[in-house]
């Protein structure tokens, strides 16, 4: 009898249990799990133009490096995100990759760079540095353990250079070798939302967009961040993904250092792999 009524209790202590472990089973981690960190590969299309005003009126130029240096090309790069579940309804995101682009060429026509002009037949070394850090505080509604949408707002935090480096001449006169570089550094707020479904315990299709139109500080312009995609978690803790992701950037720069105007767009596929716990 005393075993019967042990073998009944433990029954009942560890039914709730064995049910709760059955029904987050049946849950994608990504809604069961505070923390999740994923490294991947980018592989992103590029538009690079940018452009360096001239002291003298009507020298500047928006200068198409994608087409003039020939760096329109695929090219990959690496790229980490983080995300942190806390409170009930609350998710931050972090968000990191860099594109760095070079080459050497031999220009078909002259390119204002500023007051320089690299002339037709010189040899150049030119590219683009562009970093972004993106950071996202926002408030998710699940009304399910199957799909959930979020809003909220965060910052990115740009890093861009440009250069253009060879011989060059000013009004007309040889100025011998020049170093174009100009960069800047500045964060921009953004709005966002984001949307989760999951197909099943395994497979989700996730969907974010980040967007700014605004001007801050000496940046005027806008910006736009796309991912769509689907992940797949064999496991409790682990999963991999693929996702095509969209930056865009049109600004406007008002700084002393460099004022003119830079026209980026990273486009392509991002594969990664990611862990939960």
């Amino acid at each position: 009898m005393c075993i019967k009524l042990l073998m009944l209790g433990l029954i009942v202590l560890v039914a709730p249990v064995l049910s709760h472990a059955n029904e987050t089973a049946d849950i994608h981690p990504y809604f069961r799990k505070r923390f999740f960190a994923s490294l991947g590969v980018f592989f992103p299309d590029r538009k690079l133009e940018f452009a360096l005003d001239a002291s003298v009126p009507g020298n500047e130029s928006i200068v198409d490096f994608s087409e003039q240096f020939g760096l329109d090309g695929t090219d990959e790069t690496g790229a980490l995100e983080l995300g942190w579940r806390f409170r009930e309804h609350w998710l931050f995101r972090a968000q990191f990759f860099t594109v760095d682009s070079a080459t050497t060429a031999v220009l078909q026509q002259d390119v204002p760079w500023g007051d320089l002009i690299f002339n037709s037949g010189t040899s150049v070394v030119a590219g683009s540095d562009v970093s972004i850090s993106r950071f996202f505080l926002g408030r998710h509604f699940r009304h399910n353990d199957v799909s959930e949408i979020g809003f909220g707002l965060g910052f990115h935090i740009l890093d861009l250079e440009a250069f253009i480096r060879g011989n060059a001449t000013i009004d007309g006169s040889d100025a011998g070798f020049r170093d174009g570089t100009v960069s800047e550094s500045a964060p921009l707020p953004n709005l966002g939302a984001w949307y989760v479904h999951t197909m099943s315990p395994d497979w989700a299709f996730n969907l974010r967009v980040d967007w700014l139109s605004a001007s801050v500080g000496d940046i005027d312009g806008r910006i736009l961040n796309v991912a769509a995609g689907l992940n797949y978690a064999p496991t409790e803790h682990f999963g991999v993904g693929v996702s095509y992701n969209l930056f865009e950037l049109d600004v406007t720069i008002n700084d002393p250092g460099w004022r003119g105007r830079a026209i980026n767009r990273f486009n392509g596929a991002y594969i990664y792999v990611i862990a939960y716990w």
